[in-house]
């Protein structure tokens, strides 16, 4: 492996990402209130409420993602997400906040497979860093995992 090895999300897997993520908590939110709203006598307050959540979050999950992808730029730009792989073992960078599990820790990796697909870093001590799947391409994800594989008792 080469000393250092740096991926870092694009503003499009960055948008994606966010969308796909936010638009299914609105989703799970919507059928809690609906299934709630069988519950409640005042039916046509409830309706109002679930359809406030229809409108208000999905265009919530679409302003934060776009302000990110169109101001987060120049100067002060916080890098959205980034995973560094070098000697020492794993870096996971949320703006600015890093994780890192070191290659004598690392135990495997795993990727869920439910529709919000996300890849989990697991230490033998336990810790573990989930990372959206969508956050990366397939090629970068490749090439993660590639690593991993090296690295890891999988």
């Amino acid at each position: 492996m080469p000393e250092v090895v740096e991926f870092h999300q694009s503003r499009l897997h960055d948008f994606v990402s966010r969308l796909y993520r936010y638009s299914g908590l609105a989703a799970a939110s919507i059928v809690g209130l609906s299934a709630g709203a069988l519950f409640l006598r005042e039916y046509e307050q409830a309706r109002i409420i679930i359809l406030m959540w229809l409108i208000c979050a999905p265009s919530a999950a679409i302003l934060i993602a776009l302000w990110l992808m169109l101001f987060n730029t120049g100067k002060s730009e916080l890098p959205s997400l980034r995973i560094m792989l070098d000697e020492g073992g794993i870096h996971v960078n949320r703006f600015c906040k890093v994780e890192s599990i070191p290659w004598e820790s690392f135990s495997n990796y795993t990727v869920s497979p439910h529709p919000f697909k996300a890849v989990s870093l697991k230490a033998k001590d336990g810790k573990r860093m989930e990372i959206d799947y969508y956050s990366f391409s397939k090629d970068q994800w490749s090439q993660i995992f590639a690593i991993l594989r090296s690295k890891g008792e999988r």
